[in-house]
């Protein structure tokens, strides 16, 4: 299926067909168009959040940044649909290497998120700790994050949470290589710096996937 989406060697999500996919997002757009100011605040809600999903898969950002903004802004106080928006406003600014801001946008969900999503919560934060090599942290957040994926029994969730797992501590056994070569040729010891902390941050939950808007484009389940 032309709209669907897969992962690259870092788990992110691309499109399978990225032309079609594009016409997908595109189509979106009009339909958002469309509807007009006399729409039902959940139907705008859906659209932009489906296209801000769709544009990050696309790599465009910036934009999704923009339609996600808007989609927050409209979520109302359901802690659901703000959990989705503020993990795909995080992985936005993750993917486009901003991780400052992706940071407190994980945390918030995290804290915002209803039982149904404290899984997609923690996920998504672990991803965001992999990418900043805080492993230890990383790990600990995938072990809840599985834990509750079992105890919901959805295989494709439960395969997401392993994949990812295996990447962190896949990345976590070469940066100690890394280090332990540097420390042969150089004498000096191995850094001290996040890639190398032993405990969790405070903060605790599950991040993974949010649900999905239903429209066009499908969003991967993490």
């Amino acid at each position: 299926m032309s709209t669907e989406v897969t992962y690259d060697d870092r788990l992110r999500m691309i499109p399978v067909d990225s032309e079609r996919y594009a016409a997908a997002v595109e189509q979106m757009k009009a339909d958002l168009e469309r509807l007009g100011g006399a729409a039902e605040p959940s139907a705008v809600f859906k659209l932009l959040r489906a296209i801000g999903s769709g544009l990050v898969v696309l790599r465009a950002c910036g934009e999704a940044v923009s339609f996600l903004e808007r989609a927050l802004a409209v979520a109302g106080d359901d802690p659901g649909r703000r959990t989705a928006v503020l993990i795909n406003l995080a992985d936005a600014h993750r993917y486009a290497g901003d991780l400052d801001r992706a940071e407190p946008l994980n945390l918030e969900a995290l804290d915002l998120a209803p039982a149904r999503l404290r899984d997609f919560a923690l996920q998504h934060l672990a991803k965001l700790r992999i990418d900043q090599k805080r492993f230890r942290e990383a790990e600990l957040l995938l072990l809840e994050a599985l834990e509750r994926r079992r105890a919901k029994g959805d295989a494709e969730l439960i395969s997401s949470t392993e994949l990812t797992l295996q990447r962190c501590r896949r990345e976590s056994v070469m940066l100690g290589l890394l280090a332990r070569s540097s420390e042969t040729l150089t004498g000096n010891p191995p850094p001290t710096g996040a890639g190398w902390r032993t405990s969790p941050t405070g903060s605790t939950g599950s991040a993974g996937r949010a649900s999905g808007a239903g429209h066009a484009v499908r969003r991967g389940r993490e």
